[in-house]
């Protein structure tokens, strides 16, 4: 099963993002202003003009998360993830660890072999 980030869990410190070093699942993002916000989804696409100067955030592309099996015993994210709670599996993308290593072989090939 991938993962998933509360958005209005984390605080945007960034420990996530370079543990993610094998599938670069992890990239950082913004949320808009809340109170420049029009609601129009354009941020959706990240061309709003609030986008900028958001609240940052960490999101996990669940096409590229494998909770590391492969490549470490444990989510390495969550072990480094200072907020409880903040990185959870994600109900949407449920995976099998034959999955997430088959996964894992497709994003990195003749790589994936430790």
């Amino acid at each position: 099963m991938a993962l998933q980030i509360d958005i209005d869990k984390c605080t945007g410190c960034g420990k996530c993002k370079p543990v993610c070093d094998v599938t670069d699942a992890i990239y950082e993002g913004r949320l808009p202003d809340p109170d420049e916000c029009e609601h129009c989804d354009v941020c959706i696409g990240m061309d709003c003009e609030y986008y900028a100067e958001g609240e940052v955030v960490f999101v996990i592309e669940s096409d590229r998360c494998t909770e590391c099996a492969g490549d470490a015993e444990a989510p390495k994210c969550v072990a480094v993830c200072p907020v409880t709670d903040c990185i959870t599996p994600d109900p949407y993308h449920k995976e099998t660890k034959d999955q997430l290593l088959t996964k894992r072989q497709k994003i990195l090939g003749p790589k994936a072999q430790k």
